[in-house]
C-alpha cells in the first residue's frame, strides 16, 4: 500500500510546497520530501538536478512508496529536445527505485507552445510504457485566467492550488488502478 510520497520538481513545485503537501494529505499521503528549486533541470544545469536530488532521496533514511516528478520546464527553456530531452526523463526514471510508482506532471511555458507540446508527447510516451506511472495533466490549466503569472509560467495563488490537486488526482487516480 502506497502512503509516503517524495516530490521532486523546480520552482512551480517550489512555490506549491504547501499547496502540494495539503493536497496529497487530503488524500491520505505522508509527503516525506518536496524538494523543489529554481531553474533546476532533469540532467545538468547549474544548480543540482534533478537526478542528484532523487540520488539524495534515494540515499537517504526516508523510502518513499511513490515519486512525484515535476521536472522539464527549464530543460525546454535551454532547448532541450527530441532525443536529448527523452534521455533526460529516462536519466530521472532510472535513478528512481526499480518499480517505484511514480507521477510526473506535464508542462506548460506560453510562449514556448511548439516546444512544450513535443515534450509533453515525449514525457506520456515514455510514462506509457512504464508500469505504475501516470502523467499529472498540468498544461490543460495554463492559459485558464489567473492561474499562471503574467511571464507565463509561474503560479498564481490559483494556480498553485490547481498544481496541488492536478497532482493529487493523478496520484489518486493512479492508485485507484493498481
Amino acid at each position: 500500500r502506497v502512503r509516503t510520497v517524495a516530490v521532486v520538481g523546480d520552482s512551480l513545485t517550489l512555490a506549491a510546497t504547501a499547496e502540494i503537501e495539503g493536497a496529497l494529505a487530503q488524500i491520505g499521503l505522508e509527503v516525506v520530501v518536496i524538494d523543489g528549486a529554481e531553474n533546476r533541470r532533469m540532467v545538468g544545469g547549474t544548480i543540482e538536478p534533478g537526478t542528484e536530488a532523487i540520488d539524495a532521496i534515494v540515499t537517504g533514511t526516508t523510502r518513499p512508496d511513490l515519486w512525484v516528478i515535476a521536472l522539464g520546464t527549464n530543460d525546454v527553456g535551454a532547448e532541450r529536445r527530441g532525443d536529448a530531452f527523452r534521455a533526460d526523463i529516462d536519466a530521472v526514471l532510472g535513478r528512481l527505485p526499480p518499480g517505484a510508482p511514480v507521477v510526473w506532471v506535464d508542462l506548460w511555458i506560453r510562449d514556448r507552445a511548439e516546444a512544450v507540446d513535443e515534450a509533453n508527447l515525449t514525457i506520456r510516451a515514455v510514462l506509457d510504457a512504464r508500469t505504475g506511472a501516470a502523467v499529472a495533466a498540468w498544461h490543460p490549466n495554463g492559459d485558464d485566467p489567473g492561474v499562471v503569472t503574467e511571464d507565463g509560467v509561474h503560479l498564481t495563488r490559483a494556480g498553485r492550488l490547481r498544481f496541488a490537486a492536478s497532482i493529487a488526482a493523478t496520484i489518486a487516480e493512479l492508485l485507484g488502478s493498481t
